[in-house]
């Protein structure tokens, strides 16, 4: 009984270390391709922020959808915010002294 489990485990590890490695190594890759990048962008290397896709053309229609949701969000929290107010005056006997804190 104790030696299956330990076949088991055995014929296990494996497998598990080959996915391992292959990840291990499919980052390390990546990761000495981004650290090259970097140092050819630090010595200028012109070729390298060529083949770079974003320019400075291709970022000015993405802000300006950005800005137009962060609007959309502010005026979203300005009505909620208006909602609320007008709600709490239509309360009787609301009072803005009177807190009530959870213990």
């Amino acid at each position: 009984m104790m030696k299956d489990v330990f076949l088991a485990l055995g014929l296990a590890f494996f497998p598990v270390t080959g996915v391992l490695a292959g990840l291990w190594l499919a980052a390390r890759s990546r990761a000495d391709r981004a650290e090259e990048t970097v140092r050819q962008i630090a010595l200028g290397n012109r070729q390298v922020l060529a083949n770079q896709p974003a320019t400075p053309g291709d970022v000015a229609p993405t802000l300006d959808a950005i800005l137009l949701e962060v609007e959309r969000i502010a005026e979203g929290q300005r009505f909620t915010t208006k909602l609320l107010s007008e709600r709490r005056d239509s309360v009787p006997g609301s009072s803005l002294g009177r807190v009530v804190t959870p213990h």
